[in-house]
């Protein structure tokens, strides 16, 4: 019986042991298979950082040709007149709309990057209603006017649309087919 009992723990320890060893090869195997998982997870990471980076770059390059001036973006159109249907139209074109001005500092920040000479379009006018100055791109009133002595004044009851004065930030009612520059904006960033 004592050999049997012998016989029983010689088996028990081969077993141990095979078990020790099976179990130390899978460990192995599981640690490889970890050092895998985390160099591919180090490279993914680079990659995603690398594409992160060409988002950010895209974007900037998306809102070409809007320039920020001040905390928006803006595209001043220097060399191309047109009448405020089609200022309002290029606007469009170039994925914004005409400038919806806010505030005089905002004014300030643009006056700066114009050509002092110069009149320019807003997306302001009173064409649906006389003397109710709406936003073309909100559809609201207006929410900074800086008119020009005597104006508006809708000369020749022919005078719907805004301008920008440049030269002193003011703004004037004109024929809405004569032909100016324009500012455009975009809510994009």
């Amino acid at each position: 019986m004592l050999e049997h009992i012998g016989m029983m723990q010689r088996r028990w320890e081969e077993c141990d042991t095979q078990k020790l060893v099976t179990a130390s090869a899978r460990l192995d195997k599981i640690e490889g298979q970890l050092k895998t998982i985390e160099a591919n997870e180090v490279e993914t990471n680079q990659k995603l950082s690398a594409q992160q980076l060409l988002i950010e770059k895209s974007k900037k390059n998306s809102l070409y040709p809007f320039e920020k001036i001040g905390s928006g973006y803006y595209y001043i159109e220097h060399m191309q007149k047109d009448n405020w249907f089609g200022a309002a139209h290029k606007c469009r074109q170039l994925g914004g709309h005409l400038i919806s001005l806010d505030n005089r500092e905002e004014v300030q920040a643009i006056v700066n990057k114009l050509d002092e000479d110069q009149v320019y379009w807003t997306d302001i006018s009173d064409l649906s209603e006389e003397n109710v100055f709406i936003s073309l791109s909100t559809g609201r009133g207006a929410k900074f006017l800086n008119w020009r002595d005597g104006e508006p004044n809708n000369a020749k009851h022919i005078e719907h649309c805004i301008t920008l004065v440049a030269a002193n930030m003011q703004m004037n009612d004109i024929e809405c087919t004569e032909k100016r520059l324009f500012i455009c904006e975009t809510n994009d960033e």
